[in-house]
């Protein structure tokens, strides 16, 4: 007679599904116990290891009796959106009405989601107040920001339109230079010279009066051109300087 034993052993892996990552990887892949040895595609041999970096990451687990078994899986990343609203934003609008538009940035894929409600890439600011937005790329990877509103109605832009042009001859239409209204805001003022450097209007001395009408010492200005020099602040604060050529034409 004769006896012999037959073992048999079961060896196996599961390293699960492929996963994605937004921003960062921090992950920890287990191999399993039951094995005498392990052997990952980047040199590794223990049976747990913690994942920092994306990459396809394979094991090779071997028991006692020679049997293997593997499997691998694929860790990804990509950047959440990148969104900048500002903290804080004045947003001047002198002379203009209310409503204007806040915008997030664009890419294919994303969604959006205003505290408002709405779905879309902008949305209309209709007052001072905070806004924020949520953007959700195709992935899944999530940003958020927000900023707080003021809307000043007095306020000169960073980036002031001065017309090179005027019509003081009393029909109601551009009578007057700059602007046909006063602006009465500190730090502004205007100045204009001849082509000789004779000053013929200066704001500064009535403070009433911020705009020219076209006359010198009473009398109309006819058929020259005449130098003006702006000072100015802007809506972010700092004070800004305009010059050039204007003509008055009757």
């Amino acid at each position: 007679s004769d006896t012999f034993e037959i073992k048999y052993t079961e060896v196996s892996v599961e390293l699960g599904e492929d996963e994605h990552f937004c921003d960062e990887v921090i992950y920890t892949l287990d191999a399993g116990p039951g094995a005498k040895t392990y052997s990952w595609s980047d040199g590794l041999t223990t049976q747990v290891r913690d994942v920092t970096e994306p990459a396809k990451y394979t094991i090779v687990k071997t028991d006692q009796y020679s049997c293997s078994v593997t499997d691998t899986v694929d860790i990804t990343l990509s950047m959440s959106p990148a969104i900048n609203l500002g903290d804080t934003n004045r947003v001047c609008v002198y002379g203009q009405p209310s409503p204007f538009t806040l915008f997030a940035p664009e890419a294919e894929g994303y969604e959006y989601l205003w505290n408002n409600g709405s779905t879309e890439s902008s949305v209309l600011i209709l007052g001072t107040g905070l806004y924020s937005v949520s953007i959700t790329d195709d992935f899944g990877c999530f940003n958020e920001d927000s900023s707080y509103i003021s809307i000043d109605s007095f306020a000169l832009p960073n980036d002031l339109f001065v017309p090179n042009a005027f019509t003081p001859n009393a029909d109601g239409k551009n009578d007057l230079f700059p602007y046909t209204t006063n602006i009465q805001l500190p730090n502004y003022s205007v100045m204009v010279f001849t082509r000789w450097g004779e000053k013929v209007f200066d704001s500064r001395d009535d403070i009433n009066r911020t705009n020219w009408d076209g006359t010198y010492k009473g009398l109309g200005t006819y058929n020259q051109a005449f130098i003006y020099y702006m000072v100015y602040e802007g809506c972010d604060g700092f004070l800004r300087t305009r010059k050039g050529t204007v003509h008055p034409i009757y």
